[in-house]
């Protein structure tokens, strides 16, 4: 393309990106059809194909191609006619070009397969309940992990810490530690003066029979009341709900739906529904870009974990909705509005990190991000981890779980190679607490807008100060135009005291 303007350059860089985004929506369509109900039998192939179609984004992202546009968008005299979208496009697609161009085509593909099949057979797994059927795939994905992490990683760095950085820029373990330390210090008195208190609301009436089809009739209702489009996405059942984006105009979510507990498919939907809300609101400029997505794992949590819990669980969320929850659920009838806000509140120690308490969910990040981080460098091996994970569940929460789908099969996020991710749910939380608080500085009336039925003031502060951007600013650029500061974990800490207080009269 020599001798053409950079107006040229940057339609062609452009067409080419939107190209490689048809690749991925294919992969991601293919790959929620996996997760939906795909027929055992086809699952090999598909991750074939799946492969092969990866396989074609992994040589556009580092190919000839893309360094000959990376190099001439780079070059100062061409880098000054950029727009600021464009320049953002630009550094983002250079850390990927460089970053992945350190990994062989040919093993990037063999994880990309391995961990499509993986996740299947996660699945049959935790359905028998046997651990040793997932094992030897874990144990391949550990080895490849840890391959990548030497790739990517600098001389004299740990390899977890790579890996950390692929889903929050910057992070640690040192910084992981040192808002774990804390956090865990005050989650632990909380809890204490909530068991001293002798206070357990009754959760009963929430696990009485309740009918799938009404479940999914108030999920899409509460989809709705959020502010989901479902125009531009649609609700499946899952075995381990999740949200994924075909395109910037098809957010999808999955939720589960459990007969005995109406808890597990009403938040799990909601918290789903925050993911895909952060997903729908960013700005249609940066469609078709790598820009055009959550801009860290920590901040995408932070929206989920918002909407799941100091939305959802709120009572005045369930001021404008609670009588006709009991129409739809007559055995709710008698169950006050006062009691159920404690109910969907209730903090006791869980067997299951995604039906977890507020207060002693990041006991189970913890957890998992100790035996991550340890089998990542070698100092624990996949074989352990079922004995290894019931002695720190009763260590930390006072619990053990009784079988393997109970404990180490619960998630399923290593089948799919993702570690150095869990520590971003606890980062979500604490995000979540310090834009809450900025939220309600600059619009007092927020919820008492959402005890009247209109969550518009809270959607539109959180498309205004962290939606829009996508992948345009940085998690600490967002958080500091946001709220003032920077990360401040005590945002959380007094939002967990501010909340169970007068539930458990503290």
């Amino acid at each position: 393309m020599g001798g053409t303007s950079t107006a040229d350059w940057v339609r062609a860089f452009r067409s080419y990106l939107n190209e490689m985004d048809h690749y991925r929506e294919a992969v991601a369509l293919m790959e929620w059809d996996l997760r939906t109900g795909a027929p055992r039998k086809g699952v090999a192939l598909r991750s074939e194909a799946i492969g092969t179609l990866s396989d074609e984004v992994f040589r556009r992202q580092t190919g000839p191609q893309m360094a000959e546009f990376l190099d001439r968008l780079e070059e100062p005299s061409t880098w000054a006619e950029l727009d600021p979208v464009t320049q953002a496009v630009v550094v983002e697609c250079r850390r990927e070009f460089e970053r992945n161009r350190r990994i062989p085509a040919e093993r990037k593909r063999a994880f990309v397969t391995l961990t499509a099949e993986a996740e299947t057979v996660w699945a049959e797994a935790k359905e028998q309940s046997e651990f040793a059927l997932f094992a030897p795939y874990l144990e391949r994905i550990v080895q490849l992990e840890r391959e990548f992490a030497g790739y990517w990683g600098d001389s004299g760095r740990r390899p977890y810490d790579t890996l950390l950085d692929l889903y929050e820029p910057g992070l640690t373990t040192d910084v992981v530690d040192a808002l774990f330390a804390p956090l865990r210090e005050e989650t632990v008195r909380l809890l204490g003066e909530i068991v001293s208190s002798g206070i357990r609301p009754d959760v009963s009436p929430l696990c009485q029979t309740f009918d799938i089809e009404r479940q999914r009739a108030l999920n899409a209702r509460l989809l709705r009341h959020i502010g989901y489009d479902f125009e531009a996405g649609r609700m499946d059942p899952t075995v381990h709900p999740f949200q994924t984006t075909i395109n910037r105009y098809d957010a999808r979510i999955t939720t589960m739906f459990v007969e005995d507990d109406l808890r597990a498919s009403v938040f799990s939907t909601i918290h789903e529904g925050g993911h895909a809300l952060y997903e729908q609101g960013i700005h249609p400029d940066l469609t078709g870009t790598p820009l055009a997505t959550g801009t860290s794992m920590g901040m995408h949590e932070s929206q989920s974990r918002f909407f799941e819990n100091m939305i959802g669980r709120s009572q005045a969320f369930w001021v404008p909705l609670y009588a006709d929850l009991q129409r739809a659920f007559p055995q709710l009838k008698g169950l006050a509005l006062d009691a159920f806000h404690a109910a969907v509140n209730c903090v006791e120690p869980s067997l299951i990190r995604i039906d977890a308490d507020e207060v002693t969910y990041n006991l189970h990040i913890m957890l998992r991000y100790e035996l991550e981080k340890a089998l990542i460098e070698g100092e624990l091996e996949v074989a352990d981890l079922p004995g290894i994970w019931r002695e720190k569940m009763e260590s930390y929460l006072g619990i053990s779980p009784p079988d393997d789908a109970h404990g180490v099969l619960q998630d399923v996020h290593w089948s799919g190679g993702l570690f150095g991710y869990f520590p971003s749910y606890a980062l979500g939380n604490l995000y979540a607490a310090q834009l809450r608080h900025a939220l309600l500085r600059d619009v007092p009336s927020a919820m008492d807008e959402v005890a009247s039925g209109n969550l518009a003031p809270v959607l539109g502060w959180m498309r205004e100060h962290v939606h829009q951007y996508g992948k345009l600013r940085t998690p600490r650029e967002i958080l500091r135009q946001a709220t003032g500061e920077d990360l401040n974990g005590q945002y959380l800490v007094d939002y967990f005291w501010e909340k169970f207080t007068p539930i458990y009269h503290l």
